[in-house]
């Protein structure tokens, strides 16, 4: 899972939308990949676990650009809702996304939360507390680590609570890093009472973008608001010696993606509005270097 793009990724040998069996929801010029936040990988993953992972990456890319208030995305939602009840309520007719993850006896719940969080994002543009942030990454994020980790088999709290934290961590990183392109969209993620304790208001962040320069109390906060997902990142982190196999390599990679792009945005000064943050190819590498090296660090920390 690369921090810099934050996007889904599936192999390309493994396609679970066959071109005759397409599903409801249109697709869009914003449907690419990249237009996504959060990684659902499996490339690393052994094959029995690629078609589940390639479907959950559909699913999460294809309501993900339902997220405007119109009634052709409320119609989609209702109708990746409606499939799933079918689905999951024993109807035996094949669906093309859903049925591989309902085959590998996945919750249903965590794919309705991410079907709830583009409902939300209809109608928040802002929010008032950092909780409140923090549910709606509840609905928006950690639904597909629970899944990821569920294909894997795993679904103890302890496994689950780590992932959690890494999805946050992930989802907050992409907000800080799209500030910019984010409230030229209408959205501020910033949480008000943390635009208040800096004394950050709306007309500066106009300003921030109109001028692509940030002024020192914007940039304050989002020192602020990295420190709190370095945390995050910090706390999950002991779920790389959770995991077995290749799904402990892409935990760490993952992981280390993440603290990269918080490190480009601080070497940008904590200005995101000057250019949008990204990895260089060399960070790219040190990324590698970076999940071997928190993966002998956090066996050590079990010692």
């Amino acid at each position: 899972m690369e921090a810099d793009t934050l996007h889904v990724r599936a192999t390309d040998n493994v396609q679970p939308v066959r071109r005759n069996e397409r599903i409801a929801p249109v697709r869009t010029a914003s449907h690419s990949a990249r237009a996504t936040r959060l990684p659902v990988r499996s490339l690393l993953m052994p094959r029995r676990y690629r078609a589940a992972f390639a479907a959950l990456a559909t699913f999460y890319r294809e309501t993900r650009t339902l997220s405007t208030p119109t009634p052709e995305h409320r119609a989609h939602l209702d109708v990746w809702e409606a499939e799933i009840a079918r689905v999951w309520g024993g109807d035996t007719r094949h669906h093309p996304v859903l049925s591989p993850l309902f085959a590998q006896s996945l919750p249903r719940e965590p794919l309705l939360a991410l079907i709830s969080a583009q409902r939300q994002r209809q109608e928040t543009s802002a929010y008032a507390t950092y909780d409140a942030l923090l549910a709606f990454c509840a609905q928006s994020a950690t639904p597909v680590g629970q899944l990821s980790l569920a294909i894997l088999g795993y679904t103890d709290d302890e496994r689950v609570t780590l992932s959690d934290a890494i999805c946050t961590a992930l989802q907050l990183t992409a907000f800080w890093r799209d500030v910019a392109r984010d409230y030229a969209r209408g959205r501020i993620h910033f949480p008000q009472e943390d635009m208040h304790l800096f004394g950050v208001t709306e007309v500066d962040l106009a300003e921030a973008v109109t001028n692509r320069r940030a002024d020192t109390n914007i940039r304050a906060l989002i020192a602020f608001e990295t420190d709190r997902v370095q945390e995050l990142f910090h706390f999950g982190a002991p779920l790389v010696t959770l995991l077995r196999g290749r799904a402990r390599l892409d935990c760490a990679l993952i992981i280390s993606d993440g603290r990269a792009m918080l490190s480009a945005i601080a070497r940008q000064g904590y200005d995101p509005f000057l250019t949008r943050p990204h990895l260089s190819r060399t960070a790219r590498a040190g990324t590698i270097l970076g999940a071997v090296r928190s993966i002998s660090e956090e066996t050590l920390h079990l010692h």
